[in-house]
């Protein structure tokens, strides 16, 4: 399986296509750090920083989706418990 950090431009480029034309793709086993994933992220396009809970501080690009609670019982993730019921409203 080739990682995707290994990919050459034109790799790159094929599978931006395949996301834009497919809206989609998989890639099995990549094992990123939350660095890695951003620096893959922004050779797509401009990448999106907040400040919220679920945004580690060290990589704000990224947003955590985790049930997962942090040593002093709060939530680290947007969907913590009760949040799937309020974001099921549409």
């Amino acid at each position: 399986m080739k990682q995707i950090l290994d990919y050459t431009q034109t790799d790159f480029k094929d599978l931006v296509t395949k996301i834009v034309k497919d809206g989609q793709v998989v890639l099995h086993e990549q094992n990123l750090t939350q660095q890695e994933l951003t620096k893959v992220c922004e050779k797509m396009g401009n990448v999106e920083t907040n400040d919220y809970f679920m945004n580690p501080k060290d990589h704000p690009e990224i947003s955590l989706v985790s049930g997962q609670k942090d040593e002093d019982g709060k939530q680290i993730g947007v969907f913590g418990e009760g949040e799937l019921q309020w974001h099921a409203n549409g």
